[in-house]
């Protein structure tokens, strides 16, 4: 009875130490997004990619007053980027209602570090700046990264 209790709660501690790791990664992306050489105030901003059963998966980052993003737990591979910056144009702006619109899907966005600075933006020195509306959509934004394993740094610069 000993023998098979132990093998019990090692198996149990085996298959929970599993499920910790599994799905996450230790990879990073961080950068400054500017527009017309000037940094962007603020803003939302998703990495949209597919996961390894190939469906669509978004990664949520928040522009900070400085114009600098940073994106935690991305896992490797190749990624379009989207900014909005239009949700800051009226102080009734929605983070996760545009969050949801960016991704194109009606799953509820991930409550992480990222996705909670941005709910808490509103008063925090963030200031609208009207960018060319391609970049709000996936199917038109032209910004794309590779994310590889570690720390990754991209700067992102917008043009009309």
């Amino acid at each position: 009875m000993r023998i098979v209790l132990s093998v019990l709660l090692v198996s149990s501690g085996l298959l929970a130490a599993g499920c910790g790791r599994r799905g996450s990664s230790g990879n990073s992306v961080s950068g400054s997004v500017t527009y017309k050489g000037n940094p962007v105030t603020g803003g939302n901003m998703l990495f949209h990619g597919k996961d390894k059963d190939g469906k669509d998966k978004a990664f949520p980052a928040s522009l900070g007053s400085d114009g600098n993003y940073s994106c935690q737990g991305i896992p490797s591979g190749d990624y379009t980027v989207t900014v909005d910056t239009k949700w800051l144009e009226n102080s009734g702006g929605d983070a996760e209602s545009m969050m949801q619109k960016m991704s194109g899907t009606d799953v509820k966005m991930p409550q992480n570090e990222a996705f909670t600075k941005m709910k808490e933006a509103k008063g925090n020195g963030l200031k609208y700046v009207p960018i060319p509306p391609k970049y709000a959509d996936k199917k038109t934004s032209t910004l794309t990264v590779k994310v590889e394993d570690g720390g990754n740094t991209k700067d992102l610069p917008l043009t009309d």
